[in-house]
């Protein structure tokens, strides 16, 4: 199976769930942490920023910035 993110997946149900981007819903690619814990790729996250937009998370909605956002390293 191969994502938008061009990495191909061999097993993707073996992917933890936090490291789902909850915008391309994809395995997160360069992922990072915003202030209500959630996690998305940088690039999908920055994307939010430039627009204005608020944090994607049902439960946050926070105005996000890229203040706010923190490297997961995982």
């Amino acid at each position: 199976m191969t994502s938008n993110n061009f990495y191909e997946y061999i097993d993707r149900a073996s992917i933890d769930e936090n490291l789902i981007c909850e915008v391309c819903h994809n395995p997160c690619l360069d992922p990072v942490v915003t202030q209500c814990g959630s996690t998305y790729c940088g690039p999908c996250i920055e994307q939010n920023i430039k627009s204005g937009s608020h944090c994607p998370s049902q439960s946050c909605n926070q105005l996000l910035s890229a203040d706010h956002l923190t490297p997961n390293p995982t």
